[in-house]
């Protein structure tokens, strides 16, 4: 109920009715845009930043195969590492090394 010193007006909030075939979700960001580097081996990879991130993973996988993802080692760059950190939640791209050529 919201009342002023005019009039009282009413408001019903009801829940939503979701069609679980179809829940609702967010939009969708656009794909990652991947540039060869200037060296065989190196990938630039370009993302469009999100306003909640705290931090950002990187993991690629070859096209076209069956195979794992790989993640990329923030500090470095390089994909696989073991000791793969995050990128910052005002990263936006990153340089990829150890990629084969």
């Amino acid at each position: 109920t919201f009342a002023d010193d005019k009039e009282t007006r009413l408001a019903r909030l009801h829940a939503p009715n979701f069609n679980e075939a179809h829940p609702a979700s967010l939009p969708g960001l656009p794909a990652p845009l991947l540039t060869p580097g200037e060296e065989p081996g190196i990938l630039i990879v370009t993302w469009s930043p999100v306003l909640l991130a705290t931090a950002y993973q990187v993991e690629l996988r070859p096209a076209g195969v069956q195979a794992s993802w790989s993640v990329v080692d923030a500090s470095e760059g390089r994909l696989g590492s073991e000791q793969a950190g995050r990128f910052g939640n005002d990263a936006s791209c990153c340089r990829v090394t150890g990629l084969p050529p």
